[in-house]
């Protein structure tokens, strides 16, 4: 039997936070492997707690996912975006229920807009290698580190009439984190999780010299639990997320909700995530808008046969924005982010 999904596999680890921070990306809150799920989710990605019995020896996993989102500000005036993603790794089973994970993520979003005389093209991409550990070190309490080294590139290019403009700005950094899970008994656990700040910046080129493109994240700390039957689980979690200047990041937090259900060699889950981040201004410039939203997914595993499967996932997030509380600024701020994400992938043992 190869139920795959997140909830069932990695034992409600942590369904993790959406990365809205500077630039608004779909999320998938759960998956059958927590790399395999497109931009991973900080918290999922690092501090996910495979059962010892996940991987026997070795696992291979590769995803594709596509999305289209459309975001909308005050005076009518839109942004349509473009998103893909690839992910690709293995997990390796070591003696005493040890797994250690390594993996590569490659993402694309793209923003355009145009109008008579004038157009418009943003576009970000990360290449993100990803290694992990878990290590159980007692009947009770299993631990998890796990890092990322993240290279972001973002491009620009602008015309105006007959004059074109276009500029570059590349940054690198590495993302740190730990969690746990700790057993109360056969079929419940409780989850815990904690990644330090961490920020970078890169200052652009050619014609937009001068402007810098930051990224990363604030001090996030995930509690939550979950309950797991032989044949469904059913999870709950909360993050929080400290505001960075450093990283142009919100502070804010999430609640996620997700349950999964097992079929033979098959299962499907769903998840919902509420979430609320601050305003973000510093010395009189406005960076983020006040914002609520929600992240709802579904999502299945086919099983094909003992050790092989076939994933499919959907996704939606919507948010809309506040006021930053300037009558002149918020003339212009956006209103709303809507975005509908589609992933497949495969999974089998070595």
């Amino acid at each position: 039997m190869i139920i795959l999904l997140n909830l069932k596999k990695y034992a409600l680890a942590l369904l993790g936070g959406a990365a809205i921070f500077s630039v608004a990306t779909p999320q998938l809150v759960t998956a059958h492997n927590a790399a395999v799920t497109p931009l991973g989710l900080r918290a999922n990605l690092f501090l996910s707690i495979p059962q010892s019995s996940a991987v026997d020896n070795k696992r291979f996993y590769a995803s594709y996912g596509t999305a289209t989102s459309k975001t909308e500000f005050k005076g009518d005036f839109y942004l349509d975006g473009d998103f893909s993603s690839i992910t690709g790794g293995m997990d390796f089973g070591l003696d005493q229920g040890r797994i250690a994970s390594a993996g590569l993520n490659q993402w694309e979003k793209t923003w355009s807009y145009s109008e008579t005389g004038y157009s418009r093209t943003s576009a970000v991409s990360e290449q993100i290698l990803i290694g992990r550990f878990f290590l159980p070190t007692s009947d009770k309490l299993d631990l998890s580190i796990g890092a990322r080294n993240v290279a972001r590139e973002a491009k620009i290019n602008e015309k105006i009439g007959s004059v074109s403009k276009s500029g570059t700005a590349s940054l690198s950094y590495l993302d740190l984190g730990i969690g746990g899970r700790y057993k109360i008994n056969e079929d419940s656990s409780f989850v815990f999780g904690f990644s330090p700040e961490v920020s970078a910046s890169g200052n652009y080129g050619g014609d937009y010299t001068g402007w810098v493109n930051k990224s990363g994240h604030g001090r996030e700390i995930l509690l939550g639990g979950g309950y797991m039957k032989d044949n469904y689980s059913l999870g709950a979690n909360y993050l929080m997320v400290e505001e960075s200047f450093a990283s142009f990041s919100s502070a804010g937090t999430e609640l996620s909700f997700a349950g999964e259900v097992g079929f033979d060699d098959s299962a499907v889950g769903a998840s919902i995530t509420t979430l609320s981040y601050e305003k973000l201004v510093n010395n009189g410039r406005y960076y983020n808008e006040p914002i609520t939203g929600t992240i709802m997914t579904v999502e299945g595993n086919i099983g094909i046969d003992e050790g092989r499967g076939l994933y499919l996932a959907y996704s939606t997030t919507s948010y809309t924005a506040g006021d930053f509380g300037d009558a002149v600024v918020d003339e212009t701020r956006m209103e709303s982010y809507n975005s509908t994400f589609l992933s497949a992938g495969f999974i089998m043992n070595l």
